[in-house]
């Protein structure tokens, strides 16, 4: 099978691992890059990322992301995409001639693999942030950060997010039924300050004990 062809196969693989595990895990040996941006404390992280969102600056909100946050949204980003269209993988990834050579051999690998092939993550996040914003219900970026615990250089809060639903009862028309959930969102200090982050597996592995 040539790469050219293993290039869905990968995509729906690794769309598989994100829905049944727990999410990205930020690799405990891989140190954060210097980012684009500095913030003083996970919540001016936060609220400028928000901000950026809300205002629909996505530049600006790719630069509060670590290096392996933006990894991880632009990986699904190029899923989300390629869904809608097709023809989204050849606008968004790199020419055959500069594909990596070896297939990969795990699901960590299909993943990077799969990165490794976007000629332009922050336009490939741009583009899926924009169908976001333009959905009928777009996420409130005013929620605030709630429950902020900081250990060392790493930090974790919380924002109310709701799920939404049409529930119809007898033969009353259906109304819509939202549900609030605590949203957890992670935070690296790192040299040029704190930015939003991957769990990693220590808090995957709590998080998880946690859930009732």
């Amino acid at each position: 099978m040539t790469l050219r062809f293993a290039i869905p196969r990968l995509l729906f693989a690794s769309l598989v691992l994100a829905v049944v595990s727990p999410g990205f895990i930020r690799a405990e040996d891989a140190a954060p890059k210097q980012p684009l941006a500095s913030f003083a404390t996970p919540q001016a992280a936060f609220a400028a990322f928000a901000q950026a969102q809300d205002a629909q600056d996505w530049p600006r909100a790719w630069s509060c992301l670590t290096p392996a946050l933006q990894d991880a949204e632009a990986f699904e980003a190029l899923f989300q995409l390629g869904l809608r269209d097709a023809k989204a993988l050849e606008k968004w990834t790199r020419p055959e001639t500069e594909w990596p050579k070896v297939q990969p051999k795990n699901e960590e690998e299909q993943r990077q693999f799969v990165v490794s092939m976007i000629k332009d993550k922050p336009g490939v996040y741009a583009a899926v942030c924009k169908l976001r914003a333009e959905a009928d219900d777009p996420t409130d970026w005013k929620a605030p950060l709630q429950k902020v615990v900081v250990k060392g250089d790493r930090a974790q809060g919380v924002v109310t997010r709701y799920l939404h639903s049409l529930e119809r009862k007898g033969g009353q028309p259906a109304v819509k039924v939202s549900t609030e959930y605590d949203s957890p969102v992670y935070f690296q200090n790192g040299k040029a300050g704190w930015m939003l982050d991957l769990q990693t597996a220590a808090e995957a592995a709590k998080r998880e004990a946690a859930a009732p």
